[in-house]
């Protein structure tokens, strides 16, 4: 976390999208969930700095997440955590709540956060509930439609292969098999994303990869693309429960997310019966032991 508090990231635009038309109480439930999910989350942030030395000011990534929220640019050397949440909240939302309202409930709770943690997570816990219920099914549309555009885009870029079980496949070009791939960035959803990189093991790879795995060529690094319905084919062939793999995932950005999570907490819980699997994206590829693997900014807090 201190290496994350150092660094900056220069004039980054996020995704900005259109305002939707949404029930008052959905909105103010969006404000008041942003407002108390991340209050806990800079004030743990703001005393680790204070105990390593390190500079950090929780008004100053307030207003810069602010201004990135509703202006879709990041300024001049923004905290690479604000661009995070911004882009994040925006992709979640589509401008459904009012990014000043979300800031100035985050800044009333930012002094109480240390003493009044369970109020806060009580009143997420409520936002939550009403968020699932009334406000889950119109973003999951939305994610749908944004995967398929993506596979259409991926599908017709140049150099992408795919697979009969709709797998798709971009290689940059090498000569290591992918059997001695170590590294994986794994990435769960369009517009409810992950982001992680962890050692690769094989048997924790979705089934429908592991289905085409001998066919994969050699190279340097190799990305996939795979939709839902390919990951719930393959694990009807193989005899199990075809959302075993997004809930072992929800499981694990949990566990990175604690107490305090933000509104794409929406995306981490059971997927509705009946729903389909959230696209996966993953990059593999191989590490120089000469040259450790270092975490970017970005894949630390995409819960």
């Amino acid at each position: 976390m201190q290496k994350i508090l150092t660094i900056m990231m220069a004039g980054t635009t996020v995704l900005v999208c259109p305002a939707q038309e949404a029930a008052p109480e959905v909105a103010r439930c969006l404000e008041s969930y942003i407002g108390n999910s991340l209050a806990p989350v800079i004030s743990q942030w703001q005393e680790r700095s204070r105990q390593q030395g390190l500079p950090f000011s929780a008004e100053l990534f307030v207003q810069q997440l602010q201004q990135a929220l509703e202006t879709g640019k990041a300024p001049e050397g923004a905290h690479p955590a604000a661009v995070d949440c911004a882009e994040k909240y925006l992709r979640f939302a589509r401008g459904d709540f009012d990014p000043a309202a979300a800031m100035q409930i985050l800044r009333d709770n930012l002094a109480r956060a240390a003493t009044d943690a369970p109020a806060m997570r009580r009143e997420c816990e409520r936002c939550d509930a009403l968020l699932m219920q009334q406000y889950r099914p119109r973003c999951l549309k939305r994610e749908q439609e944004r995967e398929q555009k993506l596979l259409q885009e991926r599908a017709a870029a140049p150099g992408t292969v795919s697979f009969s079980n709709g797998v798709l496949l971009q290689t940059e070009p090498g000569d290591t098999p992918f059997s001695q791939a170590n590294r994986v960035t794994l990435e769960l959803g369009v517009a409810y994303y992950t982001r992680r990189t962890l050692p690769l093991r094989f048997e924790d790879l979705p089934l429908s990869l592991r289905q085409i795995a001998p066919q994969v060529p050699v190279g340097s690094s190799w990305s996939f693309t795979i939709p839902g319905q390919a990951e719930s084919a393959a694990a009807a062939q193989a005899g199990e429960g075809c959302r075993l793999l997004a809930l072992r995932l929800g499981n694990q950005i949990s566990v990175l997310g604690g107490e305090a999570r933000l509104p794409s907490a929406c995306a981490i819980q059971p997927i509705p019966e009946g729903a389909p699997l959230p696209l996966i994206r993953l990059r593999i590829w191989r590490e120089d032991p000469a040259k450790p693997y270092r975490a970017p900014a970005d894949d630390f807090m995409h819960l």
